[in-house]
């Protein structure tokens, strides 16, 4: 978890701090840590959205863990570190229409 805590914390550095302080701090990114690994124990691997993934935390963390995600926003403001990731973000037109189709 300490590796993985310092690696998501140095890709974060670059985004401002003030705007997002539930990854400014190893307690905040930790929660997302622990959060990813509940998620891997009780589902399979498999396609995931990441339905708001703001800056893309979460993405990266179940990418980690071997799931394909699909990162979904509202806005960009996630862009420059999921691109930093080798993600691409799904801009919403429409919130309730997802990138899935029906069933």
């Amino acid at each position: 978890m300490r590796d993985e805590l310092l690696d998501l914390k140095e890709l974060l550095s670059n985004e401002n701090a003030d705007l997002n302080p539930h990854v400014a701090s190893d307690l905040g990114i930790g929660r997302y840590i622990k959060r990813s690994d509940r998620i891997k124990r009780y589902l399979p691997k498999g396609r995931l959205l990441d339905w708001g993934c703001g800056l893309g935390q979460m993405t990266y963390l179940l990418k980690n863990r071997g799931f394909d995600v699909v990162s979904y926003d509202i806005d960009q403001c996630g862009r420059d570190f999921l691109a930093r990731i080798g993600q691409t973000l799904v801009l919403a037109e429409d919130q309730s229409k997802l990138p899935f189709p029906d069933a």
